[in-house]
């Protein structure tokens, strides 16, 4: 019995020892753990890497100085020749609405500003006259709007003195005169009637209707007399021609007699010529002339 004993105190020895041997061949053993993993790890720990903030690529330097510098076509071309090349309308030329809808005049102060100086649009049967040069008004980068400088002259054919003046744009404006035949006279000029029937004022521009009468009370004045050119001029169509027509004032009239006389014929002959100067007229109206 008591070697029973032994025998089995010896075989948990033998077992006891054997399972310390295992344990300790297993390490050996196993496999070591993957290469990517260390150099990851050291990577990550060992070698930070740069910030944008602390050392900017090349890119990134490309890009700011870009964002800072504006190109040559950011910046606006105005110019105080901006305007050197506008329509040929000078000072002194008269004007009117393009169309019948009408324009609106605004403040020196802003042309363009929301409230215009006219309650109403300002059709056709008004005259405008042009005072000094445009003015440029960049609209974007590289165009630009022309304003003029305007004043109302005539209503309806009768002049207005200190007449309603602001700035529009150029587009609403026409020369009423574009498509007439040239021509040497101006405001200030001294003409001479040159027709033997004599010449009657209009009261408007233009050839009126049938029936209806135009012309200034008071005799016609007779070829000869001498007229001083103090307005306008308005082109009125008339059977397809332009015909351009002049607010004169009779010289040495003693009725004071202002009004619309055509500068030539329908046929073409000139019906007002232009003097050098302006000489003392003894015309004294006649009541017997030709109306």
């Amino acid at each position: 019995m008591n070697r029973l004993r032994r025998w089995q105190g010896y075989d948990e020895f033998k077992l006891l020892i054997s399972i310390i041997l295992v344990l300790l061949l297993i390490p050996p053993l196993l496999p070591p753990p993957p290469a990517s993993t260390e150099i990851t790890s050291t990577t990550e720990t060992s070698t930070p890497t740069p910030s944008a903030t602390d050392t900017p690529t090349p890119t990134e330097t490309s890009t700011s100085t870009a964002t800072l510098t504006p190109t040559p076509t950011a910046t606006p071309t105005a110019t105080p020749n901006a305007c050197a090349d506008a329509k040929p309308m000078l000072n002194g030329t008269t004007v009117k609405a393009k169309d019948n809808s009408g324009l609106n005049l605004y403040p020196d102060s802003d042309p363009g500003a929301d409230k215009s100086v006219n309650e109403t649009p300002i059709t056709q049967n008004t005259l405008l006259e042009i005072k000094g040069k445009p003015r440029c008004i960049a609209t974007s980068e590289t165009s630009f709007n022309w304003w003029w400088n305007v004043q109302v002259k005539y209503v309806d054919g009768k002049k207005i003195e200190n007449g309603m003046e602001g700035w529009t744009i150029e587009d609403t404006l026409i020369d009423p005169c574009a498509k007439a035949s040239p021509s040497i006279l101006k405001v200030g000029n001294t003409v001479m009637v040159n027709d033997r029937h004599g010449l009657n004022l209009r009261h408007v521009p233009g050839v009126p209707p049938s029936g209806i009468p135009s012309t200034i009370n008071g005799p016609a004045n007779p070829k000869n007399t001498l007229l001083e050119i103090i307005g306008g001029p308005d082109c009125i169509s008339y059977r397809g021609t332009d015909y351009r027509w002049w607010y004169v004032r009779v010289d040495k009239d003693k009725y004071g007699r202002e009004g619309w006389s055509a500068e030539s014929y329908v046929s073409g002959n000139i019906f007002l010529i232009q003097v050098s100067s302006t000489p003392a007229s003894s015309f004294t109206p006649s009541p017997t002339s030709t109306p």
